[in-house]
């Protein structure tokens, strides 16, 4: 009777250990044989709608905001099981809630002259398989956009009990202008094969305008790698983005770069929050020889531009801190830059505006 039992309980071990073994291998070989592998160079499609259809723009003041929206889905009630917490995605009322609140903070944004958004669902089971796109095509009807995929995996398996499931997002630039061009450029680094097949394939949108003065107008939308622990992507991402910023700005361009970095920016302190948001600054900040010391890190200070994601937000309770900000090249003048306070209601970010203005008479001497 005793032998019969023990050898039940480990037929019945053995049997468990299998079907797990199965599970893992066939959800691998799935995600590997259908994972997306873009180009590291891709021209993507620009929308025009109604925006403005000359390719040669004679204003040199401008206005720029940027956010990374959380797919709708990271409003103040949710935590998030990636980040310390338990929730995969918020209740489909929760959702509803956050994307008509994004999506009627952004319309009130359609005067400006250039919007980078990140993290924006068009198939995703986190977002209930809306296409966000849509929403905010509705939002900026005046504003032509251009959209780059940059996570798009069939099973996310992870938590077991209750999967992400399918994940189809990326970024999106929308401006008043229309570009000459629109590029994908990805980055050439990512984890290993059996975590990259789960992740973001991080990458860059550059769109580009044709300045009355005979030069371009550069524009760079950002959103660099996340859970880089051991600090091996963001270093190669940030040099990428370095020769790019200085390879246009040699050439005469000017050059704007902005979004989420997922770094705090350079000279970055805590001390500069108002401390009722609880501020902490976030390991490996952008080093501050990155780039020379006349090219201008903007970032506003006082109020983060994003929250920790372990328990739901609340002031003074959750770590904040900022990695939304911008870095313009040295022929560009800002002039202001602000968090725009939501108190995190609709996103664990905070949309970040910026106003600029173009030297006319700039020289460029950075060899």
């Amino acid at each position: 009777m005793k032998k019969g039992f023990v050898r039940w309980v480990v037929i019945i071990h053995i049997t468990i250990i299998t079907c797990l073994g199965l599970y893992i291998g066939i959800v691998l070989l799935i995600a590997y044989i259908n994972d997306y592998k873009p180009n590291n160079k891709e021209n993507i499609t620009t929308i025009p709608q109604k925006s403005k259809t000359a390719k040669i723009i004679t204003e040199t003041e401008f206005s720029i905001l940027s956010w990374n929206i959380g797919y709708c889905g990271l409003g103040k009630e949710q935590d998030f099981f990636y980040d310390g917490g338990y929730q995969v995605r918020p209740s489909h009322e929760e959702y509803q809630k956050y994307i008509n609140g994004i999506f009627h903070s952004i319309s009130k944004f359609d005067y400006l002259d250039f919007i980078l958004l990140q993290e924006v669902d068009v198939n995703s089971k986190r977002s209930y398989y809306t296409n966000q796109l849509e929403t905010l095509k509705e939002a900026l009807p005046e504003m032509s956009f251009s959209y780059a995929k940059n996570y798009d995996v069939g099973f996310v398996p992870i938590p077991f009990f209750e999967p992400m499931g399918k994940v189809s997002a990326g970024m999106a630039t929308w401006s008043s202008f229309l570009p000459k061009e629109a590029t994908r450029i990805g980055f050439d680094v990512n984890f290993s094969w059996w975590k990259r097949i789960f992740m973001l394939d991080r990458c860059l949108i550059l769109t580009r305008y044709r300045l009355n003065n005979g030069k371009d107008f550069v524009l760079i939308n950002i959103h660099n790698s996340a859970f880089d622990d051991k600090n091996i992507l963001k270093p190669v991402e940030l040099n990428a983005i370095k020769v790019l910023m200085i390879e246009e700005y040699q050439k005469g361009n000017f050059v704007v770069a902005g979004g989420d970095w997922n770094q705090n920016p350079p000279n970055f302190k805590p001390t500069m929050i108002d401390k009722q948001w609880n501020p902490v600054a976030i390991d490996q900040p952008i080093p501050k020889d990155l780039l020379p010391s006349n090219w201008k890190w903007a970032f506003p200070i006082n109020i983060p531009t994003e929250r920790f994601n372990d328990k739901p937000f609340e002031k003074g309770k959750n770590k904040t801190t900022t990695i939304d900000f911008f870095v313009a090249s040295p022929n560009v003048n800002i002039h202001s830059i602000e968090t725009i306070n939501l108190e995190f209601k609709f996103s664990d970010h905070q949309p970040v505006m910026m106003t600029f203005g173009i030297a006319s008479d700039s020289t460029v001497v950075e060899k």
